[in-house]
C-alpha cells in the first residue's frame, strides 16, 4: 500500500510544476508585445519630432550699405549670411577713383551669425525705423534683415544718416499742440523730449565688427588701399 501510494503520488508533482514554465512564457510574450505597441507610440513618435526639427530649413541673411557722398570710398556693403548652420561672410568696398575690392569667406560651420541675429534683435533690429536725414548727412546707412526658421520667416529694412546722432540726446522729438480755448498768442504748445536711440549705433558697430580676424584684415586692407588710389 505504502508503494502504491509513492507511485501514485510522483506524477502529480510534475504535472502541477508543468504550469510555471508555461505561466512565465506567457508573460514574458505580453511583456514583448506590450512593448512592441508602446515604443511606436512614445519613442518613434519622439524620434519623428527630433528629425522634423533636425531636417527644419534655417536662414539668416544680414546686409548693410554704406553710401559716402564725400572721400575716397563711395560704397560699401556688408553681406552674412547663414543657410542651415552654413555661414558665409562677403564685403565689397567702391572707390570715387573707379576701383574697387571684394573680400569674401569660404563657407564654413559655425553658429556666429545666429548669436550676432541674436545680439542684432536686443539692438532693436525689428523694431527700428527708417529716419529722416540728420547730423553728419553725407554718410548714410541700409539695413536690411531676413530670418528663416522652419515655417516661419520674418524681414525688414530702414535706413537712417549718422548713428551717432540718434545715439545722443542731440536727437529731439517735438509734438506740436493747438488750443481752441487759450488766447491767439499762446494756442502753440511744444512739446519736446530727448530721443535717445542707441540701437542705430549699435547695429553699425556690430556688423562692422562681424567675421573672422582674417576677413576683418582684407577689409582693412582693401580700405586702404583704395584710400590710396586718389
Amino acid at each position: 500500500m505504502k508503494n502504491t501510494l509513492e507511485q501514485n503520488n510522483h506524477p502529480a508533482v510534475p504535472r502541477a510544476r508543468s504550469w510555471i514554465p508555461l505561466f512565465v512564457g506567457l508573460t514574458a510574450l505580453a511583456a514583448v508585445g506590450i512593448v512592441a505597441w508602446w515604443f511606436p507610440k512614445t519613442e518613434g513618435s519622439r524620434f519623428s519630432q527630433t528629425q522634423q526639427v533636425l531636417q527644419a530649413r534655417a536662414e539668416i541673411r544680414v546686409a548693410m550699405t554704406v553710401t559716402h557722398a564725400v572721400g575716397p570710398l563711395t560704397r560699401e556693403q556688408y553681406l552674412l549670411v547663414n543657410k542651415d548652420g552654413s555661414s558665409t561672410e562677403s564685403y565689397r568696398v567702391d572707390g570715387r577713383n573707379g576701383h574697387g575690392y571684394i573680400v569674401r569667406t569660404a563657407p564654413r560651420e559655425t553658429r556666429d551669425l545666429a548669436f550676432l541675429f541674436g545680439k542684432l534683435v536686443q539692438d532693436g533690429l525689428w523694431k527700428l525705423t527708417s529716419k529722416p536725414q540728420r547730423g553728419d548727412t553725407t554718410t548714410g546707412y541700409a539695413i536690411d534683415a531676413y530670418q528663416l526658421a522652419g515655417k516661419q520667416a520674418g524681414s525688414t529694412s530702414f535706413d537712417f544718416t549718422d548713428p551717432h546722432y540718434w545715439a545722443t540726446s542731440a536727437a529731439r522729438e517735438c509734438q506740436v499742440h493747438l488750443s481752441k480755448d487759450k488766447p491767439v498768442d499762446s494756442t502753440v504748445f511744444l512739446n519736446c523730449t530727448a530721443k535717445v536711440e542707441p540701437g542705430y549705433q549699435q547695429i553699425v558697430d556690430d556688423i562692422r565688427a562681424f567675421g573672422p580676424p582674417e576677413f576683418q584684415a582684407k577689409v582693412t586692407e582693401a580700405q586702404t588701399r583704395l584710400k590710396a588710389k586718389r
